[in-house]
């Protein structure tokens, strides 16, 4: 029986996972990419002019502009209809990395240069005050809806906001339980296992390197290990609930531990009009939540 320790990643997950947080605290603070009329101009622009762009050269590790970049990171974390879309579109899986900040700031000048050359009409950075393009009501064919995904993955910052998320200790320990928790996707291959937050991070930064995700997980797993953020629902009785309690027991029962941790609990709804960062005073409380219900 394999020991989890022994994974191999294509990444260093506790590295990238502060440069995850970062790109969300950015997105956190534009406001417009809540918007549904910005949403679909993204989408557009994402569909039909960067990933042909990305899958053109695909050893250049571009970085999107900000609101192209949204719409990529919500599309790969359902990684089996980002695999399938982008063989449809583009006919390659698309790879994509998450960057520092200031090594993001280098990616997008050389992104700059080649979108202007191939679209010397079109711009890079999309003003979202500009009226929108009507091509963006054209039908797509991506077989996800993104802009639904992209309402949901709005609150994911507020969940992982707390400075703790950025702590190299506390994540080289929820990468530790990231490897626990495929361990028993693999040996429980039928149950919907529901992460708390520490792990859900590492995941969904292990996602958004798609070409790396794929082959980690068939090495693992044998196939792609999907993500489905679409179960919402968190009341007693409900899938989410059940599942949490069966993924409870069973960690319990597996590891000899608990499952739940201080940290990395599910805080509620983010407050509204109100910044997602709190006060190491409050940040206390937040943590008395007993549900994990990560999406």
């Amino acid at each position: 029986m394999q020991d989890p320790r022994s994974y191999v990643f294509s990444l260093d997950l506790v590295k990238t996972s502060p440069d995850h947080v970062s790109f969300l605290q950015e997105v956190s603070t534009h406001h417009a990419l809540q918007n549904v009329a910005v949403l679909r101009q993204a989408l557009y622009r994402y569909e039909h002019l960067w990933l042909p762009l990305a899958a053109k050269w695909p050893h250049e590790a571009l970085a999107a502009p900000l609101d192209i970049e949204w719409v990529w990171h919500c599309h790969l974390l359902s990684p089996v209809a980002y695999q399938r879309d982008c063989m449809s579109i583009v006919g390659t899986i698309v790879d994509h990395h998450l960057f520092s900040q200031k090594e993001r700031a280098k990616r997008l000048n050389r992104s700059r240069t080649l979108w202007t050359s191939e679209y010397p009409h079109q711009p890079f950075d999309q003003d979202p005050g500009c009226p929108e393009d009507p091509r963006a009501s054209a039908p797509s064919k991506l077989t996800y809806d993104i802009i639904a995904a992209a309402e949901r993955q709005s609150v994911f910052f507020y969940q992982v906001s707390l400075p703790h998320f950025r702590d190299r200790k506390f994540l080289n320990a929820a990468e530790a339980r990231y490897r626990k928790f495929l361990w028993l996707k693999q040996q429980n291959p039928r149950l919907f296992i529901v992460p708390c937050y520490d792990i859900d991070l590492i995941w969904h930064t292990h996602q958004l390197h798609p070409v790396g995700y794929k082959k980690d997980m068939e090495a693992v797993l044998g196939h792609t290990f999907n993500h489905d953020d679409s179960v919402t629902d968190r009341s007693e009785g409900s899938k989410l609930y059940n599942s949490d309690m069966e993924t409870r027991e069973l960690w319990r029962n597996t590891f000899g531990e608990n499952f739940a941790l201080y940290g990395a609990m599910y805080r509620g709804d983010p407050p509204a009009g109100k910044l997602y960062a709190m006060t190491e005073g409050t940040g206390v409380c937040a943590v008395n939540q007993v549900s994990c219900l990560s999406v």
